[in-house]
């Protein structure tokens, strides 16, 4: 009976066709992995959509603050406030209000329609 020999060309072989397929699994998980390249892009793109989001956010929230504190202290904005949003006239003066309602599609072209010569 023959001892094991590490040096015979089947084991070699062998040796290095599982290193090989080890270090094609590595890569293929350090890219396609859970924390591999793929995903290392993705969630930089994630965070650059969501850093432009809170810019945006802050923004305007800005532009919020700015009207909140007009809207305790500038008697103009007050009034065109209350003028535009709550509908409210000075003394002796008269609001027209047209309708908000649009018609759909379909009822323009019945609309339409009937008042055809």
């Amino acid at each position: 009976m023959k001892g094991f020999d590490w040096r015979q060309e089947n084991f070699q072989r062998g040796a290095i066709v599982a290193g090989v397929l080890l270090l094609i699994a590595l890569l293929v998980h350090g890219i396609y992995g859970s924390d591999g390249l793929v995903t290392l892009y993705r969630k930089r793109r994630e965070y650059k959509t969501l850093s432009q989001q809170i810019q945006q956010l802050k923004q305007e929230n800005l532009e919020l603050q700015k009207e909140v504190q007009n809207l305790r202290s500038n008697p103009a904005t007050i009034e065109r406030y209350a003028r535009e949003e709550l509908h409210m006239a000075r003394h002796n003066e008269i609001i027209y209000m047209l309708p908000q309602k649009k018609p759909s599609s379909g009822d323009a072209a019945l609309n339409h329609a009937a008042f055809k010569p």
